[in-house]
């Protein structure tokens, strides 16, 4: 069962940094002659997503303690498709990483939306 996002964090990235690519779910077989057979390998494709998000010092504490304890590094998030605005399950892909600015954070996060 997903976590909900932690509503004491940004809601929502910084635009600018916002990247969302879906992971290829095909496959290619070359042929002997002529064009390559191409065929889906699933009908759910898993979705990349890197964004920025500025947080204070005590929201990167409270990210910390959501990231490791409570979704245990490896659980799901419920949460929007900040592109589309649709519900959507994420997961992590890499620990958080934090950036001094100023007196806040940039604080990057590697997640994926599950199909």
């Amino acid at each position: 069962m997903a976590t909900v996002w932690e509503v004491t964090l940004p809601q929502s990235p910084l635009l600018a940094n916002y990247e969302e690519a879906p992971k290829d779910a095909t496959i290619r077989s070359q042929m002997s002659y002529g064009p390559d057979k191409v065929r889906n390998l699933t009908t759910g494709v898993i979705i990349n997503v890197t964004m920025r998000m500025l947080m204070t010092l005590a929201q990167t504490q409270t990210l910390d303690v959501f990231y490791n304890t409570t979704i245990g590094r490896v659980g799901t998030i419920d949460w929007i498709n900040h592109r589309t605005g649709a519900a959507a399950v994420y997961r992590f892909t890499a620990p958080p990483k934090y950036t001094p600015a100023g007196i806040k954070y940039h604080v990057s996060l590697q997640m994926e939306i599950l199909p």
